[in-house]
């Protein structure tokens, strides 16, 4: 069982740094991709950092239907801060898809001839 969870975690690691030797992507590419990662991830901190500070915002209505045992109002805070990570996350995997198309990235041969 451990086993398996490592390889299937892993797994994606792999492929991507296989990927990443045989299609080597540009800097603009790569740069768009961690700033897609660290806004997505900064939504659910700024969720959670306002009420906890005394702030506002959709954490607020996490944290008192918590408090108050209503879930619909969790539900509510919840679908917010998931539809903004993907509104964010979609619209700069967009914009990575634009700069992916325009630099045309051509295979190493180096990294096939392994293949062969």
């Amino acid at each position: 069982m451990v086993g398996l969870f490592v390889f299937l975690f892993a797994l994606p690691f792999t492929m991507a740094i296989l990927l990443e030797q045989w299609y080597p992507s540009p800097l603009a590419v790569r740069l768009i991709a961690g700033a897609k990662t660290l806004a997505t991830a900064s939504v659910a901190v700024a969720a959670v950092g306002p009420p906890m500070a005394g702030g506002g915002g959709a954490g607020v209505l996490i944290f008192q239907g918590m408090r108050f045992l209503d879930y619909a109002q969790v539900l509510r805070g919840f679908s917010i801060v998931v539809f903004l990570a993907l509104t964010i996350d979609v619209l700069l995997g967009v914009l990575q898809l634009l700069f992916a198309r325009t630099s045309k990235s051509q295979p190493v041969q180096e990294g096939l001839r392994h293949l062969s």
